[in-house]
C-alpha cells in the first residue's frame, strides 16, 4: 500500500503508533471480486464485496471431503475449548474457528516515511527488481497448465509443484537481499529455512506431517533443535512463515486458509504463550500479511508482485519478518520457562506479593488453538506440601478474566478434597506480548480477548489409565458424584467432565482429583452480567451450558435446551418484524396493532422459557455426564468391574 501521511494517534492505538509500523482496519473496497464462491466460503462476504449464500450440499461439488458443509446440528455445538476430533472432524472444527474469527475488513499496515524511503530504496535496487523479475517469470500468467490443474493440485508432483519449487527458492533469495540490504544479512533472526530433504524425515510432530509441508520458516534468532522424542522440532524455533502456492486463484480459498491456521497453531503449540502473530500467503503473483489471534483473524489486501508500487508493499513485509527490532510486532511472546518469580495483581482480596522463587515452570498441556481459549498450563517442581505453584494461562472476553479465579475462592468453604487454592491473577510481561492484542487495533468489542493469567497452588492427577483397576474406578465414580453433589449444595455447577479434568490424585490409584474450574459456574446467574430479567439470565444461562457442553459426554437436556433457545431468538425476531411492519404500515394506529400482535404471542414465548427451565438442571446434567465418562472409561480399558466392592 502507497505510504500515508501520519494521522494523529487515538488512545486505544498508542504503542503501535510510536513504532515504524502501524496497523489498523478499513473497510474492504465494495468492488465485485470473481471468486468460485465454492472454494471461499470462509472469507466475510464484506471482503468479497458481494452477497454470495453459502452453496448447498445438494450441489455435486459439495461433496469433496476438504469442501464439507458435515457442521454438527445447532443442538449439539459445543465450546471451542470441550471440542474433540472423534466427535467431529478436525478440519470442520477449524472452519468453525476460522469463521468466528475472520475479521470482515481488511488489516492495513502503515509505515513511517523512514521505513518507506529504505524498502523503496531495496525495492528499486538492480538485485531486487532482478529477483521480482525472475519470479513473474516462474510464475508466468498464474494459472497451472490445465492437464495438472485439480480441485486443489498445488501440492501434487506435475507442473505444480515445480513452479512452487523454483517460487520457494526465488523468495527465499529475495528476503535474503532485502536482510543483506538492511544490513542483517549475518544475523541468525530471520533466516528463511525452505522445505527440504531434511525436513521431510522430520514427521514426529504432526499426524499430518505439516511441518514437513509448509514451504518457508522464518526462525528464531539463535535457534536451537528441541528435542520431542528423540526428534528435532522446527516449529519450536519458528516465528513466522511463507506459505507459497503456484497459482494466483488458491488465494483465498478455503484450504490455503485452513493450512496457515494449522501451521499458526503449530508456532502457539510449541512456542507458548503468543499473543499474537503474522505471517505471509505467496500465491502466484498474489501476497498476503495475515493477522492473527486468539479473537481474530485478517487479511490485508492484496500485492502484485508484477506492480512496483506493489513491490515496495512486499518489501516492507518482508523488512517486517527480517529485522529483530520488529520481532515483537511481528509475533508476541511471553516465555515462561524463563520466568523466574511471579507477582500477583492487587483486586481487593490478593495483595500484591511475590510469589515463591521458582527453579523452572514446566508445561503441563497446551491447548494451541490458534484460536479460541487456547489454554496452556504451567507448573514448578512439587513442593514438600504435595503442591506445585500452577499457572493457566487462557484467552477471555475481557467479563471472564477473573471468573475461574472467583469460582475457586467461592468453593474453599465447600470442603472439595484437595481444591486449588487461587492466588490470583499473575502481571503479564510488558515487552513485545500484547496481553490484550485488540485493543491497539481498536478493534470491535465482540472481538477483544484478553490474557488471563491464573496463579494457584494444588496438587498434581494423573490421567486414569491402565494404573487403575476396576475397582478403584469405580470408587473414583463415586467420589466424584459425592464432590459433584457438594458442589451442587452451595449452587456450584461443574459442567466439564471430561477424561482431562476427572484425574487421580498423583501417587495413588483411587483418590479422585477434580481440576479445571474454568466452566463452572454458580446457580443461575449469568456470568459478567447484572441486572437482567428473569427471561434474559434464563436464555443466557441455557445458552451458556449448551455452549460449554462437552459432545463426548453430552447430557441428554442439551437438545431440547438448545432447540428452545433457537425457537426464542426465532421468535423475538419474527415478532420485531411484525412490530415493525406494522408501525410502518398504518401511521396512526400502527403501534397499538403492533402491540396487539406482541401480546398474542407471549403465550408462545412463556411455553419455550418453561421449557428452559425444565431442561435446566446443571446437577443432573453433571452426574449424567459423569456416567457416561464412567462407561466410556471401562469401555476404553476392557476391563469388567466386579459387584461386589
Amino acid at each position: 500500500m502507497s505510504e500515508q501521511k501520519e494521522a494523529a494517534p487515538s488512545p486505544g492505538i498508542q504503542p503501535y503508533r510510536a513504532a515504524a509500523y502501524t496497523f489498523s482496519f478499513q473497510p474492504a473496497n465494495p468492488t465485485r471480486h470473481t471468486r468460485d464462491p465454492r472454494y471461499t466460503t470462509l472469507i466475510p462476504r464484506a471482503l468479497l464485496g458481494r452477497a454470495v449464500p453459502k452453496p448447498v450440499p445438494s450441489e455435486p461439488w459439495a461433496t469433496d471431503d476438504l469442501y464439507s458443509y458435515g457442521y454438527p446440528s445447532p443442538d449439539v455445538t459445543s465450546s471451542r475449548g470441550s471440542r474433540t476430533k472423534s466427535a467431529w472432524g478436525e478440519d470442520q472444527y477449524l472452519k468453525h474457528d476460522v469463521e468466528d474469527s475472520f475479521y470482515p475488513e481488511l488489516y492495513v499496515f502503515n509505515t513511517s516515511p523512514v521505513v518507506h524511503q529504505s524498502a523503496e530504496k531495496i525495492a528499486t535496487s538492480d538485485e531486487v527488481s532482478k529477483l521480482f523479475q525472475e519470479l513473474n517469470d516462474v510464475v508466468g500468467d498464474g494459472k497451472t497448465p490445465k492437464a495438472y490443474r485439480g480441485l486443489y493440485d498445488t501440492d501434487a508432483p506435475g507442473a505444480g509443484e515445480t513452479v512452487k519449487v523454483s517460487m520457494t527458492t526465488k523468495i527465499c533469495k529475495l528476503s535474503e537481499s532485502v536482510r543483506a540490504q538492511l544490513s542483517a544479512g549475518n544475523s541468525t533472526y530471520s533466516k528463511c529455512v525452505p522445505k527440504g530433504p531434511a525436513a521431510r524425515r522430520n514427521t514426529k510432530e504432526n499426524d499430518k506431517d505439516e511441518d514437513v509441508r509448509v514451504d518457508i520458516l522464518v526462525q528464531a534468532s539463535n535457534p536451537s533443535p528441541t528435542q520431542i522424542d528423540g526428534e528435532s522440532v522446527r516449529w519450536s524455533n519458528a516465528v513466522s512463515f511463507t506459505e507459497v502456492k503456484a497459482r494466483d486463484d488458491v488465494d483465498w480459498r478455503d484450504r490455503l486458509i485452513l493450512q496457515i491456521s494449522r501451521y499458526a497453531g503449530k508456532i502457539c503449540r510449541y512456542r507458548s504463550i503468543i499473543s499474537h502473530l503474522h505471517c505471509v500467503t505467496w500465491c502466484g503473483h498474489t501476497v498476503r500479511l495475515w493477522y492473527l489471534n486468539a479473537g481474530v483473524l485478517a487479511c490485508s489486501r492484496s500485492f502484485d508482485t508484477r506492480e512496483g508500487h506493489d513491490q515496495i508493499e512486499i518489501v516492507k513485509i518482508l523488512r517486517l519478518l527480517c529485522l529483530e527490532e520488529h520481532s515483537t510486532l511481528l509475533c508476541g511472546r511471553w516465555d515462561v520457562a524463563v520466568q523466574k518469580m511471579f507477582e500477583v495483581q492487587a483486586d481487593g482480596e490478593a495483595e500484591p506479593l511475590k510469589a515463591n522463587a521458582i527453579n523452572r515452570m514446566g508445561a503441563l498441556k497446551i491447548r494451541s488453538g490458534p484460536y479460541g481459549g487456547r489454554t496452556a498450563v504451567f507448573a514448578d517442581q512439587i513442593g514438600s506440601d504435595g503442591k506445585v505453584l500452577m499457572l493457566k494461562v487462557s484467552w477471555l472476553a475481557d467479563t471472564l478474566r477473573s471468573h475461574e479465579m472467583e469460582m475457586l475462592r467461592g468453593i474453599q468453604s465447600v470442603g472439595l478434597p484437595y481444591a486449588p487454592e487461587p492466588l490470583g491473577l499473575a502481571k503479564i510481561p510488558a515487552s513485545g506480548f500484547r496481553s490484550s492484542p485488540c485493543q491497539y487495533l481498536d478493534i470491535s468489542p465482540r472481538s477483544a480477548i484478553s490474557c488471563c493469567a491464573l496463579l494457584t497452588k494444588q496438587h498434581i492427577g494423573d490421567r486414569i489409565g491402565p494404573q487403575v483397576t476396576g475397582h478403584d474406578l469405580l470408587k473414583i465414580h463415586i467420589q466424584l458424584a459425592e464432590q459433584l453433589l457438594k458442589l451442587a449444595e452451595r449452587e456450584y455447577h461443574y459442567r466439564d467432565i471430561n477424561e482431562g479434568n476427572v484425574r487421580v490424585l498423583h501417587g495413588y490409584t483411587d483418590v479422585l482429583l477434580l481440576v479445571d474450574f474454568g466452566n463452572m459456574r454458580k446457580g443461575l446467574s449469568p456470568t459478567g452480567y447484572s441486572e437482567m430479567t428473569y427471561a434474559e439470565a434464563m436464555v443466557d444461562r441455557a445458552t451458556d451450558d449448551t455452549r460449554a457442553a462437552n459432545p463426548m459426554f453430552l447430557p441428554t437436556s442439551s437438545v431440547p435446551l438448545k432447540l428452545a433457545i433457537t425457537r426464542w431468538e426465532d421468535g423475538l425476531e419474527q415478532v420485531q418484524s411484525d412490530f415493525q411492519r406494522a408501525v410502518d404500515g398504518n401511521a396512526s394506529n400502527g403501534v397499538r396493532s403492533g402491540l396487539q400482535h406482541v401480546s398474542a404471542q407471549l403465550n408462545y414465548f412463556r411455553t419455550v422459557l418453561r421449557k428452559l427451565a425444565m431442561q435446566s438442571h446443571r446437577y443432573i446434567d453433571d452426574l449424567e455426564s459423569a456416567l457416561y465418562l464412567h462407561v466410556w472409561t471401562v469401555s476404553k480399558s476392557g476391563t469388567l468391574i466386579d459387584a461386589q466392592v
